[in-house]
């Protein structure tokens, strides 16, 4: 699992570009729309990142976005907390 602190350090820097490059880089396309939901999102849900809030935090979101950016979040979730 990545470092919290690393984790959060990471993300309140995290442009839009910088997450549609990093997303690639774990096999997830976005378009910069869904890149600005997603960090917008990730960082208003900074201190609850972590693999026991992920069911929480896709319920949370789950309404705000489509179902195919839903199933992005999911996947990036899963892959960024399980490093």
């Amino acid at each position: 699992m990545m470092n919290k602190n690393m984790l959060k350090k990471g993300l309140e820097s995290l442009t839009p570009e910088k997450g549609i490059k990093l997303a690639f880089n774990y096999g997830v396309n976005l378009d910069k729309n869904e890149a600005t939901i997603i960090l917008s999102f990730l960082k208003r849900h900074i201190d609850e990142l972590d693999m026991s809030h992920i069911p929480y935090l896709l319920n949370e979101i789950q309404n705000e976005v489509s179902l195919t950016t839903y199933q992005k979040i999911e996947l990036l979730l899963n892959k960024l907390l399980l490093l």
